[in-house]
Formats: C-alpha cells, structure tokens, sequence
C-alpha cells in the first residue's frame, strides 16, 4: 500500500510524459515512449471502450476509432516484454503509470466509464505479461514462496481453537463454507489479470463471512474474519502466495486497493500471512516449550491422535442418528402399506355400500314417471 501510495504521489506526472518530445531509447528510463501528441477520442468510442464485459471491451478495441488505443497497449506490453534487465518494482511503476496515462482520456464526469475501461486495459496487460513478471525463476519471490509454503506446512498442527475461531469445530455447514473458502485461495493462483486474483479473494472473505453468521447468527467482526482467514490459509497453503500477493500490489489498479470491499479483504489476506510468518507461542495460547515441540513434529501425533479421537466420537453420533432415522423410516414404511392395502379395499367397501342402499330404498322409475304424467 505504501509503495502504491509513491506511485501515485510522483514528481514525473503522466501528464509531463505525454507532453514531451520523443526520446531514444538509450537516453530515457521510461519504457512508455510518447507519440508527442495526446490522443483524442470521441465520446462515442469512450463509450464504446467502457465495457463490463471483457469480451465486448475487445471488440470494441478492433473498431477503426479505437486503433490508436491498440496500437498504443500493443506498442507498450512490447516494450515490457524485451525489458529483461529493469527490476520488479520498476516494471510495476512504468504500468502503474501507464494506467494513469490512460485514465487521462476520459473526463471527470465519466468517472464509471474511467473505472470500467481501465479494468480491461488492466486484464488486457497485465494477461499478456504474467509470464513476463510473475514470480520469475531464481528470483527473490520464488524463494519467498518457497519459504512461506515451508512454513506453513509446518503450521499443519494449528487448531480452530487455537485461533480462537468463533466456529463449532464439528459444524458440518461452518466446514463446508471453510471449504470453499479454501479452494477459492487455492484457484486465486490459476487467474492472471490483478482483478481477477482479487476477486478470488473476496469469494473466499464471503465464504468466511457466511460461515461465521452461520454460527453466530450475527454480523461478523472484523477479528472474526482474520481469524478465520489465517485458518484457512494455513488449511489452504495457496500456491505461489507471496508472488500472488506481490503481483496483485504491484500491477493492480490502485483505486481498487485502497477503496472498497475488495481492498479490505485483500488487506486482511495481507495480515493473515504477516501473521503466520511471525506466529509466535502466545499467539496460540501455547508456552514456548510446547511451541517449540509442536514445530519440531515430536508432539504433532499427540495433537492428531486427539483429533482422530473427536473424529471417531463424531463417527459414533453419525452412527446414532443414521439408527434413529432408519428405525423412523421403517415405521413410516409401515403406515405407508397399511395406507396402500385401506386404498386398495375402499373401492369394494364403497361399491358395497352403495349396493346395499339401493337394495333397501329401490328406485321405482315407472311408478314415478307414472305419477308425473
């Protein structure tokens, strides 16, 4: 947040880059290099270009209006792509300014219109450069992934109650919320634009959110809800977390991280592996001694022996209940024959009836029309 903060707060505006002259490449520092004029669009093609839909937005991108736009993204993911020698953090500030630059073409008043098209010029870049700068071999990201799987890992032990997590430890719908919490921090490492790791983030946060209510039958805390998402990362162990969380700061639209639901839940994300890097003993509630022997494995069989206990009382309930409901459903099928052998006589005992009421009152049909005449 603080190194996205200097990028929005440097000396170089986008606007003095897109008013100079053409430089060579061998005397600028910037791999954005200006046309030396500013482009103009008409309102028509902002328009156009404001797409929520991805797709849509693409096609938009092939109309002849919008060329000098392709033509300018084209011209740039070029430059990023041969710029093997720049670092990480300069690469990001030459897409962060890019980004600027393009939120130049629109107006104030279009600030929806702003936000929508910068979204996909953000999944169009960034889509075509993952390779070109997400988690690289040999570099100190990778070893940073490394590190943090490997700790995690050894973080097996950690319990809900250790974390405090305002769960029922057996609660089959609050695991099942945990899950998907899970596998949705799991699958964040599959997307490549920002925004869409980012959302995977947030479908995780309210999966979270929606297993605490489950339970508490309140609105979460924000306590609650870090808690439950250090657990879940530790449940989880996201593939290349450190590189995800990295990419997302460096390449994401600012706006976005720093306003709204989804920059909080990315904050919090953010907090949970700050905190399992520094887990300590008295954060867990264990002394140092105990700490210590839990991280070396030697006490790591005590702890799943008790959980494999709870697991075989829960068994034994499940066993319970699948006894009751099955001696529920013998009677039920029980009443269910008897139901079926009354219906099938209530015909014969209907038919029957109706004999014997017309045995004693005859109907004299003859005397009767007799009479009338």
């Amino acid at each position: 947040m603080n190194g996205t903060t200097q990028l929005l707060n440097r000396k170089d505006t986008v606007q003095d880059v897109i008013n100079s002259n053409v430089r060579s490449e061998q005397s600028t520092s910037s791999l954005y290099q200006p046309t030396g004029s500013v482009l103009h669009f008409s309102r028509s093609c902002l328009l156009s270009l404001a797409q929520r839909d991805f797709s849509e937005f693409l096609k938009a991108l092939r109309s002849p209006e919008a060329q000098p736009l392709l033509t300018l993204c084209n011209n740039f993911i070029q430059r990023m792509q041969e710029a093997e020698t720049i670092t990480m953090d300069k690469k990001a500030e030459e897409v962060q300014s890019f980004y600027q630059q393009i939120a130049l073409y629109y107006p104030d008043h279009m600030s929806d219109e702003k936000v929508w098209l910068l979204d996909n010029i953000e999944k169009l870049v960034m889509t075509r450069l993952y390779k070109s700068v997400f988690c690289l071999d040999s570099s100190q990201d990778e070893q940073k992934d490394l590190s943090l799987q490997k700790r995690i890992k050894s973080l097996s032990w950690v319990t809900p109650k250790m974390l405090q997590l305002p769960l029922e430890e057996d609660g089959q719908k609050e695991a099942t919320w945990i899950s998907c919490a899970v596998t949705a921090l799991t699958e964040m490492d599959s997307k490549r634009a920002p925004q869409d790791k980012l959302t995977y983030v947030s479908r995780a946060c309210n999966y979270l959110y929606r297993s605490i209510q489950s339970f508490k039958k309140e609105p979460a805390t924000a306590d609650d809800l870090l808690s439950c998402l250090i657990y879940s990362t530790l449940k989880a162990n996201p593939p290349h977390l450190w590189s995800n969380l990295q990419y997302i700061s460096r390449f994401c639209n600012p706006k976005r991280l720093m306003t709204g639901e989804s920059g909080y839940y990315f904050t919090n994300l953010c907090c949970a592996a700050s905190f399992i890097e520094t887990l300590e003993a008295s954060s867990l509630g264990l002394t140092q001694e105990e700490f210590n022997r839990l991280m070396q494995g030697s006490d790591v069989t005590t702890f799943m022996s008790s959980s494999g206990l709870n697991t075989l009382q829960q068994i034994e309930r499940n066993r319970e209940v699948l006894a009751e409901l099955q001696q529920r459903q013998d009677i039920l099928v029980q009443r269910a024959k008897c139901l079926e052998k009354e219906l099938e006589s209530w015909p014969l005992t209907v038919q029957g009836e109706i004999q014997e009421i017309i045995r004693r009152f005859p109907l004299d049909t003859k005397a009767a029309t007799a009479s009338c005449v």
